[in-house]
Parts: C-alpha cells; sequence; structure tokens
C-alpha cells in the first residue's frame, strides 16, 4: 500500500512510461516492484476502489488567494485524482472538484 511519505513529486522527463497521477497514487496497491527513487508507472499499481456515494468529505473552495472550507456528501462514487461532485451540508449546493486526497474535495484552483 502507497502512503503519503512513500512519494515524492519530481518533474522529470520519461520515456515511454505513462506515470501515475500523484493523485492517485496514496492508498494504491503496488503491483510491481518499484526501486527507490524510480517513477511510478500507472502499471506499477493498483488503484483503490472508489469512495462510494454518501460518503462524507471535506470541501476547500479555492479562488485565488481566497480558501473556504466545508463538509459535503459524495453525489456519486469518486476515486482519489478524479472528478467529484458533492453537497454541501451548510447550503444543499451540488458543487463540482477534484477528489485530492480519500476524504478532500477540492473546488476551483489545484496545488
Amino acid at each position: 500500500m502507497v502512503g503519503p511519505a512513500d512519494i515524492a513529486i519530481e518533474r522529470r522527463a520519461v520515456a515511454d512510461l505513462i506515470p501515475a497521477p500523484p493523485a492517485t497514487l496514496v492508498g494504491a496497491s503496488v503491483t510491481a516492484a518499484i526501486a527507490a527513487g524510480a517513477p511510478i508507472a500507472a502499471r506499477d499499481v493498483a488503484l483503490p476502489p472508489p469512495l462510494p456515494r454518501g460518503t462524507q468529505v471535506e470541501v476547500d473552495v479555492r479562488r485565488g488567494a481566497v480558501h473556504i472550507r466545508g463538509t459535503a456528501t459524495l453525489e456519486t462514487a469518486a476515486r482519489p485524482g478524479g472528478p467529484a461532485s458533492a453537497r454541501l451540508a451548510a447550503t444543499k449546493l451540488v458543487v463540482h472538484g477534484t477528489l485530492v486526497a480519500p476524504a478532500t474535495l477540492v473546488v476551483g484552483d489545484l496545488p
């Protein structure tokens, strides 16, 4: 299982390699041996199952320097690193963003 301390984000030129999106790596299962410091290819990991509809998540709405945080409930099943929709607990509005961690939805500018 890949944890947050197991990865470091670096920009590298690689040939013939489809890199795994960083947001999908935490919680993924390793399917092939990966050397320390080597890039992680999409074929080297198996993605965790999607979070089911109804899962409570933290929402971080970002617009420039403004950050608003709250809680919401997923409207559809979603996997970290992918798009997701959630209903805000306070206002009942549905927002769309990217699930950047197993329980964090970012709406707006990604970090």
